[in-house]
């Protein structure tokens, strides 16, 4: 890492990038669960459990990257106990709590049923468990109507929240009037839409892949299906991005020429290369085969690109917007470390803890809607 000027560094640094690419799977994957029981789309039901647990176990995670990029991790409390209304970022850890307490709610009704009839069933220490988590041991179809209204009721509030809460990311970024490459107001929707993306790609290769070990059978017209929603995403979320661009490019401002030169300099390979070419018209193009959306390995595929085109753009954003440097004249530059604060290994093993409670939630509790037991209506 090197700088132009004593006090002129990198600050943000790859935990920054990751923290919004977390809170952007989190709204996405809750707008997935959320699409048979707000909006009624039938094909969709059967990962609105699963799209749930992911959106539960990265918001648990969401707020670490922010805590391990503090040098004093132990000060993380006081943004709920000196609250400042006028800092986006304080509003962030009441957002968080109101969040997570809907989305558990909502979790724990979902799978009620199936908690009461597993705690009549089970025997030893499971039956401890299931007993402990069970609330009501009422498994009559009028208790599972009743489920099934407080479920789309939190679905319905938490969408607004699952906005705001990813939302709020591009708010601070694009408010930035200081900095040329963030002060934009499409930023929120740019996150937004990416955000979508990346929900709508990581619950299909999770599908995917616990399906696969778990020996299920998969559905591959809810595959075909899946592949038409992440494609239309990627579509809208590309040409967002790329007009964005385009404006900057045409309106000539004085701080396009710094901004194109990082664009197409030391960021053009994560920019062009892994965003557009190979995370965003690489899965495009994959997914314009239905006998591709179909295949198994061709919607992992696709998922997997597309997840690697929307962290590398808010790698590209948080990092590429700290290059440019103040004085504007000259540019940062920034390496990742592999060890220690800020590093890769620090961001793999963040990125894995919601994995390994996405793993735990989903052997407490089916990840396939069918087996929740509630009664549509």
């Amino acid at each position: 890492m090197s700088y132009i000027l004593p006090n002129e560094m990198v600050e943000w640094d790859l935990l920054i990038a990751l923290y919004p690419f977390l809170t952007g799977l989190v709204a996405g994957a809750f707008i997935v669960s959320s699409l048979y029981y707000v909006f009624g789309f039938e094909r969709f039901r059967r990962l609105s459990s699963l799209a749930l647990i992911i959106s539960i176990a990265f918001m648990i995670a969401a707020p670490l990257p922010l805590v391990a990029h503090l040098l004093q991790p132990s000060r993380a409390p006081e943004i709920f106990f000196t609250p400042n209304l006028t800092s986006p970022m304080s509003i962030f850890g009441y957002l968080w709590v109101t969040y997570l307490a809907v989305m558990l709610v909502e979790g724990y009704f979902m799978h009620r049923r199936y908690i009461a009839n597993r705690a009549n069933k089970a025997t030893g220490l499971l039956k401890v468990f299931y007993r402990f988590m069970s609330l009501s041991k009422d498994t009559s179809d009028n208790s599972a109507r009743r489920d099934l209204k407080v479920v789309r009721s939190l679905a319905l509030l938490g969408l607004p929240l699952a906005a705001i809460f990813h939302g709020y990311v591009g708010f601070i970024f694009g408010s930035l009037k200081a900095n040329a490459w963030w002060s934009t107001p499409q930023m929120s929707e740019i996150f937004l839409l990416s955000a979508i993306v990346s929900g709508v790609a990581l619950v299909f290769l999770s599908y995917v892949i616990i399906a696969t070990a778990t020996k299920t059978e998969i559905d591959r017209d809810l595959l075909s299906y899946g592949g038409k929603v992440l494609a239309w995403f990627i579509l809208m979320d590309s040409v967002v991005e790329l007009v964005e661009v385009l404006y900057r490019a045409y309106l000539q401002a004085e701080d396009w020429s710094a901004i194109s030169q990082v664009f197409f300099g030391q960021l053009f390979v994560p920019y062009v290369g892994l965003q557009f070419i190979l995370g965003a018209a690489a899965p495009l193009l994959l997914l314009t085969s239905r006998r591709i959306r179909r295949s198994s390995f061709g919607m992992a595929l696709a998922s997997t690109l597309a997840l690697i085109g929307t962290f590398v753009m808010r790698y590209t954003t948080v990092i590429g917007g700290q290059l440019i440097s103040r004085t504007g004249q000259g540019f940062l530059t920034f390496t990742a470390p592999l060890f220690g604060q800020g590093s890769i290994f620090t961001a793999l093993s963040t990125f894995g803890l919601p994995l390994f409670i996405v793993a735990f939630l989903t052997t407490v509790v089916p990840w396939e809607a069918k087996d929740t037991e509630v009664i549509a209506q």
